[in-house]
């Protein structure tokens, strides 16, 4: 009886902190909404523009960049948009949000170039 006890409070208390730990990485993700997410080699970020705008300032950004946009699809409430130099292909996926909220998802390479979907994603703001 004693030992059934003593191994009842154990798991609650197991139980108990490892509740607390998965609420600070659900607090801890909430405050990373505002800056960029990077899952699985795509760099996403929240822009306050239209789908329009942010798919206009994406082009401008590949322009910049002298980057040949090979493929791109515009829709209702989202775009992408394929483009390529001698390195490597680079994607970008804009999803509407709202009125003036745009979520833009930039892949650079096949495996993902933090730095280079970075300094896109800089152009893409500039030009917004």
């Amino acid at each position: 009886m004693r030992l059934k006890k003593l191994l009842l409070c154990t798991l609650a208390g197991l139980l108990c902190l490892s509740m607390t730990s998965c609420a600070a990485v659900v607090a801890g993700g909430a405050g990373a909404a505002a800056a960029y997410t990077y899952i699985s080699g795509w760099l996403g970020r929240d822009y306050d523009a239209s789908l329009a705008d942010a798919y206009q300032a994406s082009l401008d950004a590949l322009e910049k960049n002298k980057l040949k946009v090979v493929e791109k699809n515009r829709e209702m409430a989202s775009a992408t948009i394929k483009a390529e130099s001698a390195e490597q292909t680079y994607w970008i996926k804009l999803e509407s949000k709202g009125e003036k909220l745009t979520n833009v998802a930039v892949r650079s390479g096949l495996i993902g170039d933090e730095s280079a979907s970075k300094k896109l994603h800089r152009d893409i703001e500039a030009n917004l």
